[in-house]
């Protein structure tokens, strides 16, 4: 298990209910489904005008883990991991995952690999986990999206040789960020050798 721990105002419980709901129920093949531990009820305190919180909400989240999975941090320093299609493959599953997240209203705020798993078998695949920076709207209608820290694929797997068509490159990218929808489960893993192409400049 991965474990992780969320401290969240009394303003925020509603908001954060509905992130965990959508995490919990998520379909897509790319996105960690947390299981709540525990879930601690901050102290009342109260005073001569109003009832306030002393102190955060905690949850506790854990993400199953087997031998099979280690982050991607680690999995880029291993031979397979080096190799330039395997990367691509993971590049294009992570621009999957997060335009998958911001159609359904919520973004990651803080991508990097150390918050990506890697399934090693039967073909790396990603799994994108930590959502303590996860945004959405109050009614999951809507987008609040924070990419102040957000790495592009291509950064995060450590991509080499894209200097040639880096603007067509980024385009796609945010393209599919922006205003992709989500596909359906047949088409997720259709499509990685289009986006190397792009990434290396080749038509």
């Amino acid at each position: 298990m991965i474990d992780e721990v969320w401290e969240v105002s009394f303003s925020e419980r509603k908001r954060i209910a509905s992130v965990l709901s959508f995490l919990r129920r998520c379909e897509c093949p790319y996105i960690g489904r947390p299981v709540v531990r525990m879930y601690g009820e901050g102290n009342l305190q109260k005073d001569m005008k109003e009832e306030a919180w002393a102190s955060p909400l905690l949850i506790l989240l854990s993400y199953p883990l087997s031998e099979r999975h280690i982050t991607l941090h680690r999995f880029l320093q291993t031979e397979e991991g080096r190799r330039r299609e395997v990367k691509l493959s993971l590049a294009y599953q992570l621009v999957q995952a997060v335009s998958f997240l911001h159609a359904c209203g919520v973004s990651h705020q803080f991508l990097s690999s150390d918050v990506v798993l890697v399934e090693v078998e039967p073909e790396p695949t990603i799994r994108v986990i930590h959502f303590c920076g996860s945004t959405t709207s109050s009614d999951c209608s809507g987008s609040y999206i924070c990419v102040r820290n957000y790495r592009p694929p291509e950064v995060v797997l450590q991509l080499s040789g894209i200097s040639r068509r880096r603007w067509t490159a980024g385009r796609w990218v945010v393209y599919c960020l922006r205003y992709t929808p989500a596909p359906p489960p047949s088409h997720w893993k259709s499509r990685p050798a289009t986006f190397g192409r792009s990434l290396s400049g080749n038509n």
